[in-house]
């Protein structure tokens, strides 16, 4: 791999993210780079780019606008090559890259070589590999694809090879199916933000508004697919980070009050329902303050010591949203987390599942069916302003209960915020605390219009599959008004 990819222990982390950088600019191939002319002067919204740049040919546009299912069957059906599809895919990704700062590892030369191979199966056996023969998915960044490094956002881990013991399980199973890996992700530091920013890889900007955050902490994967430069990504989600990135760039991911635009969104889509036949009622979000306490304590309880004691390595400064974690740290929580600790955890995670199920399963008294679902924000922004998640107004409450409670939850998208119609809330208006107030001021009409408002849908632990019907449905309806 090289003595410079090897870490020093009294490396200093920018010495650490320009060789990290470096590889990563080394390693985009030159002829999928967008010429600098087109990138002078961009509008806000570059989704559009591929199409409008005229750098992608027809089939390649055909290709990366086309969805998983029927890149597959295009595949086995011949008409088109693993190799033409994972090209048209690279050229995506990296073009998406220059105007976003998605990915971290580059893993083009292999996935070509592994595209071949598995045309070569097909043309020689006349079968596939396997259900996902010939179909590129990117990575964030925490699988490890060896021997590339796994940074997940720290310099520690920037530039060390991984080796083949350690590969990820994912990755090992996706790759008996027939996947190829092209691209790895970006995330926050240690991927504990809702904003995908780090020491080493720079911030990641939305594609549907620049001036905003990809999310966090599937960031790069979140913009990747926005901007078509990946036909199924894999993330991760432990307190909404693959919702958050969903929500904010217009996609379906599963896993104080809100701007207006996600207001209207709601009852957009509340109307919609009702209109359909079905029966929608208001559900007080009983406990939902003290769960989403809960479960942030736990993080920096939990990660207080195994971050810091890595980033302080090399004197990585700390992200104002990660403070709790160097108080918790500098409190003296050191990374012992004794069984007494863990049963207390544990007994109030417990309590709050039991209670949450007995407060749904009453839903079916006096002869009604038990409530299918709560549909909700999954964030009180659209897409926030890049650097506002830094500040207090930081909230990832939305999304973090169903993780504590371990229920499936689902991000579809719904329509786009209209600063004609989504207005700053009047002067009678009152927050709800400090944080409702810092979240209205930071809402402008005419910044926040044209990026994705998104809801989600939440169901009972173990109903995944009925969670994903529903979306379904609810995107019918959507698609009905002229939604969706």
């Amino acid at each position: 791999m090289g003595e410079s990819r090897l870490i020093l222990e009294d490396q200093h982390y920018k010495e650490i993210a320009t060789i990290a950088q470096k590889r990563r600019a080394d390693s985009l191939p030159k002829e999928y780079l967008l010429p600098g002319e087109a990138l002078k002067t961009l509008p806000r919204n570059v989704t559009n780019i591929p199409r409008s740049s005229g750098h992608f040919t027809h089939e390649e546009l055909e290709i990366i606008e086309s969805d998983a299912e029927a890149i597959l069957q295009k595949i086995k059906d011949k008409i088109w090559t693993s190799v033409e599809v994972t090209k048209a895919f690279s050229k995506a990704a990296v073009v998406a890259h220059q105007l976003t700062n998605c990915l971290t590892e580059i893993l083009i030369p292999e996935a070509l070589k592994r595209a071949e191979f598995l045309d070569e199966y097909l043309s020689k056996t006349g079968d596939i590999i396997g259900p996902l023969h010939g179909l590129p998915i990117s990575l964030k960044d925490c699988f490890i694809t060896p021997p590339h490094p796994s940074s997940i956002g720290m310099a520690c881990y920037a530039n060390v090879p991984t080796n083949a013991k350690d590969e990820t399980v994912l990755v090992s199973l996706l790759a008996k199916l027939g996947a190829i890996f092209y691209v790895k992700t970006a995330v926050p530091v240690a991927m504990m933000m809702m904003e995908t920013i780090s020491n080493v890889w720079g911030e990641t900007n939305g594609a549907y508004h620049i001036g905003t955050t990809s999310g966090g902490s599937s960031g790069g994967e979140g913009v990747l697919l926005a901007m078509r430069g990946s036909p199924l990504g894999i993330g991760t989600d432990i307190g909404g980070s693959i919702r958050i990135p969903s929500a904010f760039n217009g996609l379906f991911g599963l896993k104080p009050t809100v701007h207006p635009p996600i207001a209207r969104g709601l009852a957009l889509t509340k109307r919609a329902l009702e209109a359909a036949g079905h029966e929608v009622f208001e559900w007080e979000p009983t406990n939902h303050p003290e769960m989403a306490k809960e479960m942030n304590n736990s993080f920096y309880t939990l990660g207080g010591a195994a971050i810091l004691e890595l980033t302080r390595k090399h004197d990585e400064p700390v992200f104002e949203s990660m403070k709790n974690y160097e108080f918790a740290y500098d409190q003296g929580e050191h990374g012992t987390l004794g069984p007494t600790k863990l049963r207390e955890m544990i007994t109030r995670r417990n309590a709050y599942q039991k209670e949450y199920l007995d407060r749904w399963t009453s839903t079916g008294k006096d002869g009604k069916d038990v409530m299918d679902a709560i549909i909700m924000p999954a964030s009180p922004w659209t897409a926030p302003r890049l650097g506002i998640t830094q500040t207090d107004a930081f909230c990832v409450n939305f999304t973090g209960v169903w993780n504590l409670l371990d229920y499936p939850a689902c991000t579809f998208p719904v329509m786009f915020a209209d600063e004609r119609v989504d207005k700053r809330r009047g002067e009678e208006w009152m927050p709800l605390c400090e944080k409702d107030g810092l979240l209205q001021g930071d809402y402008e009409e005419r910044f926040y219009h044209g990026t994705p408002v998104a809801l989600q849908c939440v169901g009972r632990r173990l109903e995944d599959e009925k969670v994903l019907e529903m979306v379904g449905v609810i995107g019918e309806v959507l698609r009905g008004v002229g939604c969706g």
